[in-house]
């Protein structure tokens, strides 16, 4: 396995602040994390326990015991995911509002300075902007027209007389 390389690291620096805010719910969902993986490999000790210790030994209560331990386990695993799910949903999607906004306004903050820099230049800019909108506005219109006009029966080729 290749150690981490200083631009990689660098990278993960950069996210350290949008996720600065949350390290309670990342150590929770850490834990639940942990917890699940946990009681996930429970499984197998119980199989060998109710091979070794009930099937061959014949012991009934034990295989009683084993049954609802194996069943709590089963559900505490589902309860565990769920919550783990729940904080991991909320995190991340607050993570990646929070570098969204920072993004949006990092490109406002360009747009403004370019429009510093245009000037004058910026009328033109629009007029062109609302020279290209009408004309995607005709265009659509047309294509619609001529949509309509190919699956009408007149306007089909390929219809029978």
């Amino acid at each position: 396995m290749r150690p981490l390389s200083k631009v990689s690291l660098s990278r993960v620096r950069r996210l350290l602040p949008f996720i600065s805010g949350f390290r309670s719910k990342l150590a929770i969902i850490f834990l639940l994390s942990f917890s699940n993986t946990v009681a996930g490999l429970l499984g197998p000790i119980f199989t060998k326990i109710l091979i070794d210790d009930v099937l061959l030994a014949r012991n009934l209560r034990l295989l009683w015991i084993l049954t609802g331990i194996m069943i709590a386990v089963t559900l505490l695993s589902y309860v565990l995911g769920g919550f783990n799910r729940y904080y991991y949903t909320s995190v991340t999607a607050r993570v990646l509002f929070n570098l969204r906004q920072h993004l949006f306004e990092h490109l406002d903050g360009l747009a403004q300075s370019d429009r510093l820099l245009i000037g004058k230049h910026g009328k033109r800019d629009s007029e062109e902007q609302e020279r290209f909108h009408r004309e995607d506005l005709n265009l659509f219109v047309a294509q619609c027209f001529s949509r309509i006009q190919a699956r009408s029966p007149i306007g089909r080729q390929d219809a029978k007389y």
